[in-house]
């Protein structure tokens, strides 16, 4: 609304200027009053147009040859006219050129104010005269003052879309070039490129990035540091007092502070300073980057602390496993005991290499041949006692290499051989296919018995004895996320394939 009374005293205004330096021509007045009544209309609205049409029309009755047969009438007019132009602001969108509006705007109003001329002033020779004598005048004159006054404006307007344009280009290309340096924290040798390029891009002589107590890094020399007197501490009593961005001098330098926040808590601050005053843009500048950076600070600790987590699920996923594996092999050894110490001596060996490979547990990742080499280690300590009943085949792509957590495709297998192939009579294969997806850089990974299959209404989450093949399966999705493509296909008394597709992480 204050806008709309400003735009109104404005034009209101003008409109009077186009009264006061109107010329008289034999005994009519040849003026541009309706210029600021009808650009008033047509950029402010009907609120705008009748506002301006009441203070030029009042202008007009009171100062301008007060007290004449058309002051009256040309007063009246226009308050009428303003509002006709405000109407006609509606339909600006429908002109290409406003200057093209605004020129009918104008000629209309004139015909308006000239047939209300003929209506209203008496004796009708009197009215003849004056409209024979400015009509044609006042149409030249005005609408070309008004095309001329609207392109001018135009201009002016596209010029400062041009700048803004100019402007948010520079902003965007520094922002995409220092968007992520405070990803890694507050870090000087990653922030050398955050003050080179706002240096670049900007007209800052003074740049610093500052942690809480000290400054960290700056565009500034050696002996440049000597002419900065403020102790970084005392910014953060201004950040106290509630502003968000903040200014101050230091000598002649006048600094913009803008916080970087880690979530609330102030990390440090990125100055920026200039020898002038700085303005409106510049602090719009400060307050954008300051937010900016702050984002990135909390989204790279968030980040941090997320790796850190998953790391532990890990961990702990991974330890769940070694028991279930130890505790089956302990009971193959006790039974060996009394019927073959001599085989147990064995599966003692083979357990000891077993898990002698099984100190990469603290690996995050492992190639797929590792994990083909932990399952040979594995089943030669699951044959010496069901050698007759177990096979497995092996079909793996030549030259293949892929990367998988630890402990991925062993749990898979016993999984296998335990619900799988031992409570079927006779025993059976296994097999390990692995293969290069055509058309994308994935490994495909299966493993498929022709044991006893399962019923699919137990899930891993559900019963006990699937724990392995759950254990596996969030590992692999804590490493893959989406990109992982896990799928169970088993049907009872036919066997089971478990198919995992992970990343080619060699190829990358």
């Amino acid at each position: 609304m204050n806008e709309k009374l400003i735009l109104a005293l404005l034009f209101g205004a003008l409109g009077c200027v186009g009264s006061g330096i109107g010329i008289e021509f034999q005994g009519s007045l040849i003026n541009t009053r309706v210029i600021g009544v009808a650009v008033g209309g047509l950029i402010g609205g009907p609120l705008v147009g009748v506002l301006s049409g009441v203070i030029a029309g009042l202008h007009r009755i009171l100062f301008v040859k007060a007290g004449s047969a058309t002051a009256l009438i040309c007063g009246a007019s226009m308050v009428i006219e303003g509002a006709f132009a405000g109407v006609l602001s509606r339909y600006s969108t429908r002109f290409r050129k406003l200057w093209a509006l605004a020129t009918l705007t104008v000629i209309l109003c004139e015909l308006f104010r000239k047939l209300m001329l003929l209506v209203f002033i008496k004796p009708l020779d009197l009215a003849v005269h004056f409209v024979e004598n400015i009509t044609m005048p006042m149409l030249v004159i005005n609408s070309l003052g008004v095309a001329l006054f609207i392109t001018f404006i135009e201009n002016v307007a596209r010029e400062q879309e041009h700048v803004k344009a100019r402007q948010s280009g520079i902003v965007l290309a520094m922002v995409e070039k220092i968007s992520t340096c405070f990803k890694q924290g507050l870090i000087g040798e990653h922030l050398k490129n955050v003050v080179k390029t706002i240096g670049e891009n900007t007209d800052f002589s003074h740049i610093l990035i500052t942690n809480t107590s000290t400054p960290i890094i700056s565009n500034l020399s050696a002996e440049g540091h000597s002419v900065l007197t403020f102790d970084v501490k005392d910014l953060k009593q201004s950040l106290g007092r509630g502003n968000s961005c903040f200014d101050f001098t230091d000598g002649s330098v006048s600094f913009l502070a803008a916080p970087l926040l880690d979530d609330t808590t102030t990390e440090g601050f990125l100055l920026l300073g200039k020898t002038s005053a700085p303005s409106v843009y510049d602090r719009k500048l400060a307050e954008g980057l300051g937010k900016l950076f702050s984002s990135q600070l909390t989204i790279g600790n968030l980040e941090y602390r997320s790796n850190l987590l998953k790391d532990a699920e890990i961990k702990v996923l991974q330890t769940q496993v070694n028991p279930h594996f130890l505790f089956n092999t302990l009971t193959v050894i006790n039974s060996l005991c009394r019927s073959n110490p001599d085989k147990a001596r064995s599966v003692i060996d083979n357990l000891a290499e077993f898990y002698r490979k099984n100190l990469r547990i603290n690996a995050r990742f492992v190639s797929l041949q590792d994990e083909i080499e932990h399952i040979e280690s594995y089943l030669e300590i699951i044959k010496t006692r069901f050698e007759s009943k177990i096979d497995i085949h092996y079909d793996i792509d030549r030259g293949l290499d892929c990367y998988l957590p630890p402990l991925s495709l062993q749990p898979l297998v016993e999984n296998s051989i335990k619900h799988g192939l031992l409570p079927k009579k006779g025993g059976g294969v296994i097999s390990i296919r692995a293969h290069k997806e055509t058309g994308r850089n994935f490994i495909k990974i299966e493993v498929e018995d022709n044991g006893k299959g399962f019923n699919m209404n137990k899930t891993a989450s559900s019963d006990s004895n699937y724990i392995g093949l759950e254990n596996v399966r969030k590992r692999l999705l804590n490493c893959f996320g989406d990109d992982l493509t896990w799928e169970i296909n088993t049907k009872p008394d036919v066997g089971t394939r478990i198919t995992i597709a992970v990343p080619d992480f060699s190829q990358a």
